[in-house]
């Protein structure tokens, strides 16, 4: 979704004053702690940056990564009562770790 740069937004003139690296450092402490902000920040530079063939590998995974972290707490979190979480039932575990291994080793035809 792009949007259009305000001239008088005082958020883009700050950054526009910021160095490099700060802005970096910024983008790292904003994104840990948030995946879906991780995420967009990923699939943003991953469109609009030059990447080795490894390093677009990486991304791939980094979006997966974070979209786990996305989902993962409403995954394993109450429904109501008597309920530990989504896939309480079908997978036998609220762990989030041993949902994704069970659903992993379903999908490779070992489970």
């Amino acid at each position: 979704m792009a949007r259009k740069r305000k001239q008088d937004d005082p958020l883009t003139a700050l950054m526009e004053t910021a160095t490099k690296a700060k802005l970096v450092d910024l983008l790292v402490l904003v994104a840990s702690s948030r995946p879906a902000v991780r995420r967009e920040c990923i699939d943003y530079l991953t469109r609009h940056a030059a990447l080795s063939h490894n390093q677009k590998k990486q991304s791939e995974g980094e979006k997966l990564l974070a979209m786990w972290s996305e989902l993962a707490p409403d995954l394993t979190s109450p429904l109501g009562t008597g309920h530990r979480g989504v896939f309480k039932e079908t997978t036998g575990t609220s762990n989030p770790g041993e949902m994704l291994r069970q659903c992993l080793l379903e999908v490779a035809g070992i489970a």
